[in-house]
């Protein structure tokens, strides 16, 4: 905590999208509860998005004049018969029966809890992504902080 940096300008400079696909990476295959991933990304950069995106965010400038702004999206959506649910789940080979247990399962979980609940839990997944980007994100701050430090 005593090396802590929290970047509020930043330059005009586009960041290359393979960092940001590098960033999306850690946090797609960080470990989520049960395999679900219940969460999407949006990335946005084109500028006049930005830009309403930042007027959408308490006119922050830090969001209107990035490079990229990266959107976790939380599902609520776990019910039983839900789509996702099924979809994620089937991503393994399993028997019917296998494949009923296991959506019984995520039933018998989920289908109890109310939508705030279903959000929470969702939400609390998301957190763990985003600790995972930041991730090269830190490492990205670190170097420049290792260049500025050599030009001093």
């Amino acid at each position: 905590m005593q090396e802590r940096f929290s970047c509020r300008e930043f330059n005009s400079k586009k960041i290359d999208n393979s960092i940001i696909d590098e960033i999306l990476d850690l946090s797609r295959l960080s470990p989520s509860s049960c395999g679900l991933e219940p969460w999407k990304f949006m990335v946005v950069s084109k500028e006049n998005d930005l830009k309403e995106l930042g007027q959408i965010c308490n006119n922050l400038a830090q969001v209107s004049g990035c490079s990229h702004a990266i959107i976790i999206i939380a599902r609520n959506d776990l019910k039983s018969g839900c789509d996702f649910i099924r979809t994620q789940v089937d991503r393994k080979p399993r028997t019917p029966e296998r494949l009923q247990k296991a959506l019984d399962h995520f039933a018998d979980r989920f289908n109890p809890q109310t939508d705030e609940e279903l959000i929470h839990y969702a939400s609390l997944q998301c957190y763990i992504r985003i600790r995972y980007g930041t991730y090269k994100i830190e490492e990205c701050c670190f170097a420049l902080r290792k260049i500025r430090s050599m030009w001093v």
